[in-house]
């Protein structure tokens, strides 16, 4: 299944445009010497190595290849070298729905605009400014719990008035043998 642009989210305080996704891009990566390139065809991660610095924090992590190869990073993998792909490039913010709603932050991503024109979505009008935004998606996690517990409360109200009418008939079996005595 494609990619499909669900929502466009705009900063308040600059040009930068967020797109919230129907999914994530699924990256290949393909190493080329201090260069690792992944790409879906429309979006890229790159990746390169610098003896100069520490990056992520020490963080270690590993990307595996097209190849089926595994890359061990750690210590001087930064993100970076996008100039190194053969398209320009332009960097935007993505998430999805789910994502969005545990974390209110999206990733950096870098993106072929041509092909992110082409994407479904991309002409929509479903747009929101920023902040608005987070409310929408609160507020629906919000909603969703409450009809949840709407629809429990109502279940168990069920189950209580069924029970009570099966009592109710015990007690009046119970009460017509009384009588008969």
């Amino acid at each position: 299944m494609g990619i499909e642009i669900v929502y466009k989210v705009k900063s308040d305080c600059s040009n930068h445009v967020r797109y919230v996704l129907s999914r994530l891009p699924k990256y290949e990566y393909t190493k080329r010497g201090d260069y690792i390139e992944g790409t879906d065809g429309t979006f890229y991660d790159c990746y390169i190595y610098n003896r100069l610095g520490g990056a992520f924090g020490g963080k270690k992590f590993t990307i595996k290849l097209k190849t089926g190869d595994i890359v061990n990073c750690d210590g001087h993998w930064f993100s970076g070298g996008h100039g190194n792909v053969k398209v320009p490039l332009v960097n935007v913010g993505i998430g999805t729905v789910d994502e969005l709603k545990r974390c209110y932050v999206f990733q950096s991503a870098y993106v072929d605009p041509w092909k992110l024109k082409c994407l479904p979505g991309f002409d929509s009008n479903f747009s929101y400014e920023y902040n608005d935004f987070e409310k929408v998606i609160k507020y629906d996690r919000l909603m969703k719990e409450r009809i949840k517990a709407d629809k429990d409360k109502k279940v168990l109200i069920k189950e209580i008035q069924k029970k009570h009418k099966v009592l109710n008939y015990i007690l009046d079996q119970y009460n017509k043998k009384l009588k008969l005595k």
